[in-house]
């Protein structure tokens, strides 16, 4: 009898453990989806009031390397988003942020700001030489535009960002 009770006090603490651990990983789960939307805001409201003020200097809505060059301030501002953007892609590859949230968020025509900072990269890394520059940034235009298609296309996107291979 003491053995049988001894089993069931097992199986009751068992039981309970992995109901703790579930509601440790659904809340996980909620937590990174909520900071990834709350970073995601703060990176979408930027975006847009560089390219406004991008757009009012230049007449043009999509970055162009000269006219940024032309620019000190302009320039600046671009830096700055592009860190920001650069830590959440470094964000995004070690899960601290929902990738799949990320890409249900972004609009195509945020998706079309960003290929046009990604143009912009190519340029800063001839002048610097450095080819690494914004890495994490350019694989993340790169997964982006292939998870937006999915997303247009009407098909739930099934992967993670931390298990596609990045190029090098």
């Amino acid at each position: 009898m003491t053995i049988c009770l001894s089993v069931i006090g097992a199986i009751i603490a068992l039981t309970e453990v992995g109901f703790i651990i579930f509601q440790y990983a659904k809340e996980s789960v909620r937590r990174r989806r909520s900071e990834t939307i709350s970073v995601y805001n703060q990176i979408f409201n930027d975006t847009y009031e560089l390219r406004d003020q991008y757009t009012k200097i230049t007449q043009n809505t999509s970055f162009v390397a000269e006219e940024i060059y032309k620019n000190p301030d302009l320039y600046k501002n671009i830096m700055g988003l592009l860190t920001t953007l650069e830590s959440f892609s470094k964000g995004l590859e070690y899960g601290v942020y929902d990738f799949k949230t990320f890409v249900y968020l972004t609009p195509n025509e945020m998706f079309e700001i960003l290929c046009s900072l990604k143009q912009f990269i190519y340029e800063e890394r001839k002048k610097k030489s450095y080819d690494l520059l914004f890495d994490g940034f350019i694989y993340l235009t790169d997964i982006l535009s292939i998870s937006i298609q999915t997303k247009l296309s009407g098909k739930d996107i099934h992967f993670k960002y931390t298990k596609l291979k990045r190029r090098r």
